[in-house]
């Protein structure tokens, strides 16, 4: 049994990381008796409005999230406090989107702007 939730899970949005649907992790998060649970994916909010509606359908608190990069290769995890917390995430994406950079031929968008109304959680530099 989780006791209070889970603050960082990929969806099949997220290459490489996933295969689950937000459905089959909300599923699970129920099973597991967990509370809440936050969708990171990296760099995309493709899953969010299912994982969202598969809360409502389970009984779970699910919080939207994302799992971005800066240019130091560190990744960063924002979660929003409130509705313009999200939409200031879903622009951070898509103007990291439009500011890529090539790392040992991995293209990463990144992030060049921290949203004030997110909650920055974690931080990690990954080795390429």
């Amino acid at each position: 049994m989780i006791k209070n939730g889970i603050l960082h899970v990929h969806s099949m949005y997220s290459l490489h990381d996933s295969t689950q649907s937000p459905e089959d992790i909300v599923r699970w998060a129920s099973e597991h008796g967990c509370k809440n649970i936050t969708l990171t994916d990296h760099g995309s909010l493709l899953g969010v409005d299912d994982f969202m509606e598969m809360g409502v359908k389970y009984g779970i608190n699910t919080i939207p999230g994302v799992e971005g990069y800066l240019e130091n290769r560190e990744h960063i995890i924002l979660i929003p406090f409130d509705l313009e917390g999200f939409t200031a995430i879903s622009h951070a994406i898509r103007d990291a989107n439009a500011n890529q950079v090539e790392i040992a031929k991995n293209v990463y968008p990144i992030i060049t702007i921290v949203p004030v109304s997110c909650m920055v959680v974690w931080t990690k530099r990954h080795r390429i």
